[in-house]
């Protein structure tokens, strides 16, 4: 072999090393740049989740105190909206009732509720064996999605037909009053929808008013949902 020949065979050979070590430094910065982004992007969305669970105790709080004391007033469809640390706050709130309580309702109840859902009569049967497998358990349930075969399946009406807070309670059509000591006293339940300017997601939570004069209040069934869900409870039963 010729020595210019020798020379073209290392030339080539650096050449396809360089181009190699090309390749793996690219895709190690899109893996370094891909899981920066996956960090970023969880630790956006737990900030945002603490600032929403924040909404919902400070909304629960001035829904306790007298209208005139309150830092928003409600609307007569239950709406309002103020300004917390120079973001909009928007709340929507409806009396809880008319639901099917999945703790305390019987087996038979919750299954031909189940079986009036729009969904498949597989996917019902799915739930309601679900429902009687945690109740054997002696599972309390505190969220309804805890009946999901899937966690983050999306079942139609699920939320507009079941409750996991306080016997046949729901939502009703008819608003709070704006003076909420009209209709407001211990063992009142609200269904409360937040979303706050510049978050990507809103809350949705019950809220059961307890104590003297209602001063206190605890949560439950508190989820969060994308902004902007279409069909979120038209067309359900209830």
């Amino acid at each position: 072999m010729s020595r210019r020949r020798e020379q073209g065979y290392i030339l080539a050979a650096a050449l396809v090393a360089m181009f190699v070590m090309s390749l793996t430094a690219v895709a190690l910065i899109s893996l370094a740049a891909n899981e920066r982004y996956r960090v970023v992007a969880a630790e956006t969305r737990a900030v945002e989740e603490a600032l929403l669970r924040g909404g919902v105790r400070l909304i629960m709080h001035e829904l306790a105190q007298a209208p005139r004391s309150r830092r928003f007033t409600l609307n007569e469809d239950g709406t309002a909206s103020f300004i917390q640390d120079d973001r909009t706050f928007s709340l929507h709130v409806t009396l809880e009732r008319q639901k099917l309580d999945i703790n305390e309702a019987s087996g038979d109840a919750i299954e031909l509720a189940l079986q009036r859902l729009p969904v498949s009569p597989a996917l019902a049967s799915q739930l309601a064996a679900e429902v009687e497998r945690l109740r054997a358990q002696g599972t309390t349930l505190t969220l309804v999605d805890d009946i999901l075969p899937e966690p983050g399946l999306a079942v139609p009406c699920l939320h507009q037909s079941f409750t996991v807070f306080g016997g046949w309670d729901g939502v009703s059509a008819r608003p709070v009053s704006p003076d909420l000591n009209q209709v407001i006293r211990p063992g009142t339940r609200l269904f409360l929808q937040l979303g706050i300017e510049g978050v990507e997601r809103q809350v949705e939570a019950v809220i059961l008013l307890v104590g003297s004069h209602a001063r206190s209040a605890d949560v439950m069934d508190l989820r969060f949902v994308d902004v902007g869900r279409d069909g979120a409870g038209e067309g359900c039963h209830g």
